[in-house]
């Protein structure tokens, strides 16, 4: 049975004045910023590691941030191929073929890319590109900075364990699936997977999933949208191997799942109520800052898939952010504890 916990919430929901400040008082570290953007698309967040990772901080709270930044991730893009090379700009890749980006080395093995470092002609042929099936770990899969006011409280956060086993830090996996479109790429499904990593005890657990639901193409960028899940597991595999769209059961049971990704004004702060407890939505966005977002024929190689079809891959370094904002509906009645009082999520523990 994956069960369904509902103890914090319920003791929030027995408070009067149970208001978007009581969480303020359990995190540590100045107040996060919630007006930097105009467009409101973030709210603070805060995590809670588990233990007391500083050794001199009482509590196992980090101060809040409004977003977590990432440097240097290998994403690897596939597209179904419009010609024969050698080819030349712009690319020609038909409208409505289907466009996949990953981190995930079955997934680029499944599309003909294993192995590597290894030097590959590209489409035009005369560039050389350089290709490999699986990021540097964590160099290339994980969380860099967590931005926001200083002093911060990070209790140790070591985003590559270059402190020697002394921190904690945080990895993720993803997989985005969508199209080519007129303007270029187009995702409308697919996932990101996000891992919390303890290097003192060198274990790893997943902490949180969240589905994409859309991107937005712009001049120099891409901006990819997602809904917070705790389902991960289950519901088939897709051709990859890997868990698909889950099966409605709710895969997050640990104490540190559940209490580890805040919002630092809402009542209850952590997701995991939030989502499980009360229905509310929860969007992210990531800001993947690729430049050029449409590719170019000499970034492109030509590969041999596992069902025989040929695709073009382009592999390139991503920086950028990660915000999380509950539905913009919502906003207003987090603070009270009202939200969907009569109509929890039951559904997991029910199929359980």
């Amino acid at each position: 049975m994956k069960p369904f916990r509902l103890t914090k919430l319920a003791s929030c929901i027995a408070l009067t004045g149970c208001l978007a400040g009581y969480s303020l008082s359990a995190m540590a570290g100045p107040t996060c910023p919630e007006n930097l953007d105009p467009a409101a698309d973030y709210k603070c967040v805060f995590f809670d590691v588990g233990t007391s990772f500083s050794g001199t901080d009482p509590d196992s709270k980090t101060s809040a941030f409004y977003e977590l930044g990432y440097t240097g991730t290998l994403a690897t893009s596939i597209y179904t191929p419009g010609a024969t090379p050698p080819v030349v700009d712009p690319v020609p890749i038909p409208i409505g073929s289907k466009v996949y980006d990953s981190n995930i080395k079955e997934v680029l093995n499944y599309y003909g890319l294993s192995g590597g470092p290894t030097n590959y002609t590209a489409i035009d042929g005369s560039s050389s590109q350089s290709m490999k099936d699986t990021p540097d770990d964590p160099g290339q899969r994980n969380i860099d900075n967590l931005n926001g006011p200083s002093p911060k409280d990070t209790e140790n956060f070591d985003s590559d364990n270059s402190f020697g086993g002394i921190g904690w830090g945080m990895t993720y996996d993803y997989f985005f699936e969508g199209e080519w479109t007129a303007t270029g790429a187009r995702f409308t499904s697919g996932y990101i997977d996000f891992f919390f990593e303890d290097w003192t005890s060198g274990t790893s657990e997943q902490v949180l999933r969240v589905n994409v639901t859309g991107s937005q193409l712009q001049l120099a960028n891409l901006n990819v949208f997602g809904e917070v899940t705790f389902d991960w597991t289950g519901g088939g595999n897709d051709i990859y191997g890997l868990p698909s769209i889950g099966d409605g059961l709710n895969d997050c049971t640990s104490t540190l799942c559940q209490n580890f990704f805040n919002f630092q004004t809402s009542t209850p702060t952590d997701f995991f109520s939030l989502v499980e407890g009360m229905g509310i939505t929860i969007n992210m966005k990531l800001d993947t800052n690729i430049n050029p977002p449409i590719p170019t024929v000499d970034q492109l190689v030509e590969f041999t898939g596992d069902d025989g079809n040929k695709y073009w891959i382009r592999q390139t370094s991503l920086d950028g952010s990660i915000r999380f904002v509950p539905e913009p509906g919502s906003l207003l009645l987090l603070g009270s504890g009202l939200l969907g009082l009569g109509s929890f999520r039951r559904r997991k523990a029910a199929a359980a």
